[in-house]
């Protein structure tokens, strides 16, 4: 009927599962759920927390409530949670943040972007949903030139620079 419906946190969990089980290295998530500190379902914290040790990466939303606050899977700490940021880099007024994401958390743009809607259409599109595979995309990028060169490649060694070179 065109519209979208919510994904439960155990939904996620089990769609972070399949991914894993399809062999991903970088999962993107411009999606989630805005908690109360410690509202995470176990079976989601345990799927990312499977992620993180076979060296896979969450990219995740941060959400678009506009507020100090949480938005699972973005909110676990080792996930790579992606913020809004205007043309000028400033965080969005729709773009949550809490003091936590600041060591786990980047921005990238956020507004602006022509994405498919619901009825087979296409409209401009703004939100931490859209900010996200901006940074799935230059950590695939940098996953690749790490190939490339004939390294390993590590997508947690990714996040990491990508994190504190922000």
């Amino acid at each position: 009927d065109g519209e979208l419906r919510p994904c439960s946190q155990e939904d996620l969990a089990r769609a972070i599962s399949l991914a894993l089980q399809a062999g991903a290295h970088l999962i993107n998530i411009s999606g989630g759920e805005l908690i109360r500190p410690g509202d995470v379902d176990r079976f989601l914290e345990q799927s990312v927390r499977t992620s993180d040790q076979q060296d896979v990466v969450i990219v995740a939303a941060t959400g678009n409530e506009g507020c100090e606050c949480l938005h699972v899977p973005a909110s676990l700490p080792t996930v790579l949670a992606v913020g809004a940021a205007d043309a000028n880099g400033m965080p969005m007024m729709f773009s949550n943040w809490d003091e936590s994401l600041a060591s786990h958390g980047v921005l990238a743009p956020g507004e602006g972007f022509i994405g498919a809607v619901p009825g087979d259409g296409v409209a401009p599109k703004s939100g931490t949903s859209c900010a996200c595979p901006i940074v799935t995309g230059a950590a695939a990028v940098l996953l690749s030139l790490q190939r490339s060169r004939g390294t390993k490649s590590s997508p947690r060694a990714v996040r990491d620079a990508i994190i504190h070179s922000a």
